[in-house]
């Protein structure tokens, strides 16, 4: 069944009301590496007879990931940053709010 509205509140297949939410929220910022590996220790526990070097690859392991996340968001807030102050020149419109 299509929606009938479009915003707002709106009636879910299970009678609950749900409430439309910004798409930025779908997917959050990353954290930065240092966080997300304290995170991550603190969310999976090693017993005491856990081998050193399998708890240094898990280390590694999250570390390297949350790394290629963080730097990959990074990348794509300056370039989506550099468009908007493009556009925004092209139109001869302020950019002293955009960062950088």
């Amino acid at each position: 069944k299509l929606p009938t509205h479009f915003g707002g509140a709106s009636a879910g297949s299970n009678g609950h009301t749900t409430k439309l939410r910004p798409v930025s929220e779908l997917s959050p910022i990353p954290p930065h590496p240092d966080e997300a590996l304290a995170k991550a220790l603190k969310e999976r526990s090693f017993p005491k007879k856990t081998p050193e070097e399998v708890v240094k690859r898990f280390r590694e392991c999250v570390n390297v990931e949350s790394l290629m996340r963080y730097d990959t968001y990074q990348n794509h807030l300056s370039r989506h940053l550099e468009e908007v102050r493009t556009a925004r020149s092209e139109r001869n419109l302020s950019t002293s709010d955009l960062n950088g």
